[in-house]
């Protein structure tokens, strides 16, 4: 942190030498909330001249701006951070054969021979060898390994595998 915090301030010092070159586009990412307060001071005077704009991801980010009175929301833009909520629902469990006691295993991924899938399905064959409990594995996604799995006799031999979209 300390080589990011040296780089910034020599960065924005170059910058206030140079003009012509351009200024720069600053990311807040908590930083500001483990250096002292003349530390953030020192950093925050030496990059406002020569910063178009701040982007951060958390509010808090702006905590430092915002007392010190320097907060101008045109210059910060939040980056969005996670997954939109989206509704999600959950699958029934019989409609799949699976009994509310067997324990089902999920490989999500593109249908690449280098993903594993078959990989996965070997290493159920061999884990249901040590249990009595059935095994599941749903396979999420789509590509070469899908399309073999389908039209091989796997999909048949090995019932527990369920190829999803």
């Amino acid at each position: 942190m300390k080589l990011q915090f040296s780089l910034t301030i020599y960065t924005s010092v170059w910058l206030k030498n140079n003009p012509q070159v351009c200024k720069q586009l600053i990311t807040l990412h908590g930083m500001y909330e483990t250096i002292t307060s003349d530390d953030c001071d020192r950093v925050i005077n030496a990059t406002r001249p020569v910063t178009s704009m701040y982007a951060y991801v958390a509010d808090k980010n702006l905590d430092c701006f915002k007392q010190r009175g320097l907060y101008e929301e045109h210059k910060f833009i939040k980056i969005p951070n996670g997954l939109p909520v989206i509704e999600t629902y959950k699958l029934n469990r019989k409609d799949y054969q699976i009994d509310e006691s067997d324990f089902v295993f999920v490989l999500a991924s593109r249908a690449l021979p280098e993903k594993g899938w078959k990989e996965a399905i070997e290493a159920l064959e061999v884990a249901q060898k040590s249990t009595a409990r059935k095994l599941h594995l749903i396979l999420l996604g789509d590509g070469e390994s899908r399309t073999m799995l389908e039209r091989s006799e796997i999909s048949y031999r090995v019932k527990k595998v369920k190829p999803q979209g």
